[in-house]
Order: structure tokens, then sequence, then C-alpha cells
């Protein structure tokens, strides 16, 4: 649509071997929105009120691909920025990869596709 907007990146994420990791998704500016994840093609549910486990115990996540999808929707009256912050724990450290773009227009929506490499 004429008011939306695209944020792409690829991140890496520095796994434990045979652990399982943490995806949390948190959406700013007053805007609502959701979250879709893969792993390695497959869907995982998403946690919507905290973090997502991502892996089994005793699975190794390592050289995994981890695929989320953001969409925002612009509800704010005051602003049309928007941003999500996605945290990864659980791995050798604990990540906060932080994004944000202004919609073109009131009501817009953003869509954040950002794929972890997980080594």
């Amino acid at each position: 649509m004429d008011g939306d907007v695209l944020v792409s990146d690829t991140n890496f994420y520095q796994v434990r071997q045979n652990t399982p990791i943490f995806f949390e998704a948190k959406i700013g500016n007053g805007q609502v929105g959701g979250t879709a994840l893969r792993l390695n093609g497959s869907s995982i549910p998403v946690n919507p009120t905290g973090p997502t486990k991502i892996g089994q115990d005793g699975q190794d996540l390592r050289r995994s691909v981890l695929q989320s999808i953001t969409t925002v929707k612009d509800i704010s009256k005051t602003t049309n920025n928007t941003s999500i912050e996605h945290t990864l724990s659980g791995g050798l450290s604990t990540e906060v990869f932080p994004y944000a773009i202004k919609v073109k227009k009131d009501k817009g929506i953003a869509r954040y596709f950002i794929t972890y490499v997980l080594s």
C-alpha cells in the first residue's frame, strides 16, 4: 500500500551447543503489531507477551537461520514513527537489536524482515 515501508537486515548471533535460545519482540512508539518466526523454514509459535523458546534441549542450533517478520500498524495520532526491539538471549550473550522507520502516512504499515544467522 501507499503508506507501507520495509526494513530488512541480517545479524549473527552466537549460540551455545545443544542449548535453546530465547527471542522476544517489543513494539514501540505506541503502535500495534505482531511477529511471525521461522527456524530453518519451519514456523515457530510466538509468545506475544514474553520470550519465545527457540529450539529444544539438546538441539544444536549452530548453522541455523532464524527469520523474524514483524508487522507494525501506525495507530498513533501523534507520530508516524514505528520501532521494534528484538532481544536474543540464551546464547553466549544477550543481545538487543533495535530498528525504527517512519511510515509514509497515517495508518501505514511497517514490515520488519530480520534474519538471524545462528553460529
